[in-house]
């Protein structure tokens, strides 16, 4: 049995998590803590489980073997190192961290330690995802030339913030606004799908809805490979449909129901995926039936994590992939400051 301690509950996620450990077969969700100590109590009570005074008095449980993270966004790399010293496992929210000097010192603890961190990307435990990137792989619609990608999902546009998650909108709290919070998803299936970016041209607005954070960006990004398109993220869409669209020199991918916005919408079928392959044996568009689960992905991150703990596989991402990501938006962020193309290795 993994018995597991949330450090921080202020990111929503840490329902989802709760919620899969409890009915998860070889895990035990044993306590949380929070520096909010209303926040932590009413957790607590809610899913049944300790409510620890400090998080020192979390973490020197003997018996507690992983750890997961779902504070306010600068906090991450604080609970992180504290968690690796005490020689816990850890799955942390995204971002990894605000900036990437702490990241460094992150990794540096968990290398330290000799723990293992897995980075909380739902877009990597996606099924409709591993099969896009099983297409790319098998070079079955030839060599990539150019990609639209959208992550988003409407709670500005609805004046929809619950009080409890201000911090979103804080910028000392949150270290940015839709740019990171949604786009950093859509950075890291982009770099799991293509590679390493080389540069990125942005455009971040401020919010058009008096938020001191932006709640809008798009990207222009190249890679090192040549490939080319645009990242867009945005907290202000009131629908939406196809996510994603992968154009190859003998085909074509097109993708939906894979972000808040369009299921909220549209709900979810089996059919996200529409695919054509230049001498197919089918007429035009491919639908190939692929069973989603968008809704309930970050309690399938929960699951995957305790899973490859128990098996000691690999996680499906890792403090690397984080950082990566991280890395990409912090430079969209310089370059739209800055009004110019910006190359990663500048960052």
């Amino acid at each position: 049995m993994i018995k597991i301690v949330m450090l921080g509950v202020a990111h929503p996620h840490a329902h989802h998590w709760s919620d899969a450990w409890k009915i998860h077969t070889n895990a035990e969700l044993v306590g949380i803590w929070d520096e909010n100590e209303q926040l932590a109590q009413e957790f607590a009570k809610q899913h049944d489980v300790i409510c620890f005074r400090t998080m020192e008095d979390a973490l020197s449980e003997p018996d507690i073997f992983a750890v997961g993270i779902c504070s306010e966004n600068n906090k991450h790399a604080e609970y992180t190192i504290a968690a690796a010293k005490a020689g816990k496992h850890i799955l942390c929210e995204k971002p990894t961290s605000t900036t990437l000097e702490d990241c460094e010192k992150m990794k540096e603890a968990v290398e330290t330690a000799g723990v293992r961190y897995m980075q909380a990307f739902p877009m990597r435990v996606d099924s409709t995802n591993e099969r896009i990137k099983a297409i790319l792989d098998n070079h079955e619609i030839g060599d990539i030339v150019s990609f639209r990608k959208r992550h988003g999902i409407g709670w500005a546009a609805d004046n929809n913030i619950d009080s409890s998650l201000k911090w979103f909108s804080t910028p000392e709290l949150s270290g940015g606004g839709a740019f990171l919070d949604e786009g950093i998803h859509a950075a890291d299936f982009l770099i799991w799908m293509f590679g390493n970016p080389k540069y990125i041209t942005a455009k971040i607005p401020e919010s058009t809805s008096g938020m001191s954070v932006e709640d809008n960006g798009v990207a222009i990004i190249e890679f090192d490979n040549g490939v080319i398109g645009t990242l867009q993220s945005s907290w202000t869409y009131a629908a939406a449909t196809v996510t994603t669209e992968i154009f190859g020199l003998e085909g074509t991918i097109i993708q939906s129901f894979n972000d808040c916005a369009s299921t909220t919408i549209n709900g979810e079928n089996n059919f996200p995926l529409q695919i054509y392959k230049k001498g197919s044996h089918m007429a035009g568009w491919e639908y190939p039936r692929n069973p989603i689960n968008f809704k309930h992905i970050h309690e399938v991150v929960a699951t995957k994590f305790i899973d490859c703990l128990e098996s000691e596989r690999e996680f499906p991402s890792n403090m690397e992939d984080g950082i990566a990501a991280l890395r990409l938006i912090l430079a969209g962020y310089k370059s739209a400051k800055e009004n110019r193309t910006v190359a990663l290795e500048e960052v």
